[in-house]
């Protein structure tokens, strides 16, 4: 079962790295870009939002922490890459 999980974790790896190579180098940079700060933003706000928010003393305590971090990248990388995609919306055309 091990094996398994390794082998769909390398070919999911390997599908995201053709996807980007398809993409362009300046669009997998600016998504990199993108995922750096939105991981920044998360880290800075996952507590206060989980203590404020989210810890009520019920069921949902033992899910907090990683909902809410994961929820506040996903939003964020979400805003960043729409903002992203309007300033910039098509590739770097470079002359020959």
């Amino acid at each position: 079962m091990f094996v398994v999980l390794n082998l769909i974790v390398i070919a999911l790896v390997l599908l995201i790295a053709y996807w980007w190579a398809n993409q362009g180098l300046f669009s997998a940079i600016i998504h990199l870009l993108c995922v750096i700060v939105a991981g920044a933003l998360a880290l800075a706000f996952w507590e206060p939002i989980t203590l404020g928010l989210l810890l009520k003393g019920g069921f949902f305590d033992a899910y907090a922490w990683g909902v809410s971090l994961l929820g506040v990248f996903v939003l964020a990388l979400l805003v960043l890459r729409l903002a992203t995609n309007k300033l910039v919306p098509a590739n770097v055309k470079i002359p020959r």
